[in-house]
């Protein structure tokens, strides 16, 4: 008659673990799990926070744009209308004020018109661009293809408005 050893999965000096001692601590709720949650917690987490600073990363760089187009409209408008170039300026610039803050720290709003006098003629159109550097929060900006330059996380909101002058 032979005596087969059980299988030993684990020396130690304390003793040795068979797989029917595994089992039966197992079947009894004796599980060493002690670092799994913690390790799953961090993954989860980190996708998390990535998730939520990309949405509202991308909630910032929503309301910068919709400001933007707001402020090359009311420098148009003012433009239209036949006032001189720092008045167009000082509208758009104040309109796109509170994406300039959002966008980047001491962001300042740069805006441009296309005509050479310092007033439009009637019948005339008449193009205000406005434009703002975006600075990414999270690193989602330095995707490929968000943003101007991978290497700076910065990106340019720009737009423009062409109206006819009255």
């Amino acid at each position: 008659m032979t005596v087969v050893r059980p299988f030993l999965v684990r020396e130690s000096g304390a003793g040795d673990m068979t797989i029917e001692s595994l089992r039966r601590r197992r079947s009894l709720g004796i599980v060493n799990d002690t670092g799994a949650a913690a390790v799953e917690f961090a993954i989860v987490l980190t996708a998390l926070l990535l998730i939520l600073f990309g949405i509202i990363d991308f909630g910032r760089l929503l309301y910068v744009t919709q400001t933007m187009k707001a402020a090359s409209r009311e420098g148009a408008r003012v433009a239209a209308v036949g006032k001189d170039l720092a008045t167009v300026q000082s509208t758009a610039q104040a309109a796109g004020a509170s994406a300039a803050s959002i966008a980047k720290p001491n962001g300042v709003v740069t805006t441009t018109w296309d005509i050479s006098t310092a007033k439009c003629t009637q019948g005339s159109p008449v193009t205000v661009a406005s434009q703002v550097t975006f600075a990414w929060l999270t690193p989602i900006g330095r995707l490929p293809g968000l943003s101007s330059e991978t290497l700076t996380n910065e990106l340019v909101v720009d737009s423009s408005t062409t109206m006819r002058c009255e």
